[in-house]
């Protein structure tokens, strides 16, 4: 079953990639669609500023809301935050996050050399979806910072330091390259030449950093609008991919007003646990969770989140709902058992070739 979703996943992408070209905004086949619904229907660039709060400004010019979706950070211009925060998307499934004083410069918005410079302040990255073709650098300083993997990491001039929650970066730094593993930052001054690690604690750091908390709270809201506009794309339950699919990337999502992240088939948790789908994959397994997912909010609790054991969030976490039956099997260890023998493995989906770790 899964693999005939990959299959269609990739297969109704080409066909309908024409068909996206042609169309506006997506059809959801009798459903309401929001005053806004045509500001944005295609891929968003790397540079796309995706949700804004505060003072926020592109090239010293002030943006607001309304500019969500369509401001774009072209090579050599600067995003900055005054007293606000700002999230820009980078490759799709990985989104930079500004805090309060902060600014950062678009040096290559290329897919496969996404490159951007920290200029001042503090930022945070989220790397939820990496490719072996990706090569996502930020600068700061003197050093070069390369992503490595999936993961959460944080840079700030203000202590000139590079820090990984998750995942792996390679640091370069004049002549030494250092990399760089979960639970360990790096200084990236004169007096750290042989780029020495050291660990900081990671549950303290998560619980006392204001720009981690609120990256997490957007990847709460940013997983959210994955399962409603995986929905739209899935024909919105009539079974059939909707005109404007074609493939992985950046969706508009006109019920939450931003860009959404869909995959081109199965699904993955982010590093922060929330899990992303692809229309085919959520149309062929959403019902299995117990809680169907009607008028883009979850039945008999709109709007309402699946987490782990309750529901209670805003988003369907890692680990998922224990007691609740997947195709044929149960949850073991707080992850889906049941398909092909498999189930979850370290926040993917172990043997049922439509995850991913």
């Amino acid at each position: 079953m899964v693999n005939l979703l990959k299959k269609s996943a990739y297969g109704v992408g080409a066909l309908l990639l024409a068909g996206t070209l042609m169309a506006g905004t997506p059809n959801t086949y009798g459903q309401p669609q929001p005053a806004n619904a045509s500001r944005q229907a295609r891929f968003a660039q790397p540079g796309t500023v995706n949700y804004i709060e505060g003072q926020v400004n592109l090239d010293g010019q002030s943006i607001t809301q309304k500019a969500i979706g369509s401001a774009v950070v072209d090579p050599g211009h600067v995003l900055q935050t005054a007293n606000g925060k700002v999230e820009m998307l980078l490759t799709p499934g990985v989104f930079f996050r500004l805090g309060p004083n902060s600014a950062v410069k678009m040096i290559s918005p290329s897919l496969s050399d996404t490159r951007v410079e920290l200029v001042q302040g503090q930022a945070m990255m989220e790397v939820a979806d990496f490719q072996k073709e990706n090569h996502i650098q930020v600068t700061l300083g003197g050093s070069e910072t390369t992503v490595k993997a999936r993961g959460i990491y944080e840079f700030s001039t203000n202590s000139a330091m590079a820090r990984v929650y998750d995942g792996k970066i390679e640091v370069l730094m004049g002549n030494s390259t250092r990399g760089v593993g979960k639970g360990d930052q790096l200084a990236l001054d004169n007096k750290n030449p042989k780029l020495k690690a050291q660990d900081f604690d990671l549950k303290q750091t998560e619980a006392s950093n204001d720009l981690y908390n609120w990256s997490k709270l957007r990847a709460d809201y940013t997983a959210q609008a994955n399962m409603s506009a995986a929905q739209t794309y899935y024909g919105a339950g009539s079974g059939y991919y909707t005109p404007g699919w074609y493939g992985a990337g950046w969706y508009w999502d006109p019920y939450s007003t931003q860009y959404a992240f869909l995959l081109g088939d199965g699904f993955l948790w982010d590093p922060f646990g929330f899990g992303f789908f692809s229309p085919g994959y959520w149309g062929a397994y959403a019902p299995y969770f117990g809680y169907g997912y009607y008028g883009h909010g979850f039945s008999g609790r709109p709007g309402g989140a699946i987490t782990r054991g309750s529901v209670a969030g805003a988003a369907i976490r890692g680990g998922g709902l224990a007691g609740r039956a997947v195709v044929g099997g149960g949850f073991h260890g707080g992850g889906f058992g049941g398909f092909s023998g498999g189930g979850f493995h370290g926040g993917g989906f172990g043997g049922g070739g439509g995850g991913r770790r």
